[in-house]
């Protein structure tokens, strides 16, 4: 997993400190790569409060984040920063209600430039999440990981999207996210 990011990031010439990550799905897979993510990212210059920052996990209920009620404790280390979330305008609470954000809505606090689904709720995928993820980064990673293949994350088994370069004189490119 942490290879095929590596492997991506050298492509697009980017680095571990350029990347934001969210992850669909908090179970054991979920949490194991975030884990795996961090520490590839401290290995790389990043300090462990950056790179904590850097990745942001959301569960059944929404983003995993420090102090949510009821929040597992094998989530607690992956836990995104209150703060963090607060200042990237997400609400975590209402009317003196807990709130939790879901993945769409994390996706576009966030922006971030690597979404990684390891939930196995099928339909995680949508057209709008991808779009909404292609229009904070020119050059976004996409890994909708399965197990089983039946909870694929997409409704759809290929959700093709045309991006347009930034100038008129870029040509358009399409590309299809494969799930």
């Amino acid at each position: 997993m942490v290879g095929g990011l590596i492997a991506g990031l050298r492509l697009l010439e980017k680095t571990w400190a350029d990347q934001r990550v969210v992850l669909a799905g908090a179970g054991a897979a979920g949490t194991g790569i975030a884990r795996l993510l961090r520490l590839a990212m401290t290995e790389d210059g990043m300090s462990e409060a950056d790179a904590r920052r850097a990745i942001a996990l959301v569960d059944s209920e929404g983003l995993v984040y420090e102090g949510r009620a009821n929040l597992d404790l094998d989530k607690q280390d992956t836990a995104y920063s209150a703060a963090a979330a607060t200042e990237a305008r997400l609400a975590l609470a209402s009317h003196g209600r807990e709130e939790h954000p879901g993945l769409l809505e994390v996706v576009r606090a966030l922006s971030p430039t690597i979404l990684i689904g390891t939930t196995g709720h099928a339909g995680s995928f949508s057209e709008e999440l991808i779009r909404a993820m292609a229009e904070a980064t020119d050059r976004p990673i996409v890994m909708p990981l399965s197990n089983p293949t039946a909870n694929t994350k997409s409704a759809d088994s290929n959700i093709t999207l045309e991006v347009i370069g930034p100038s008129s004189a870029e040509a358009s490119q399409t590309f299809t996210v494969s799930t």
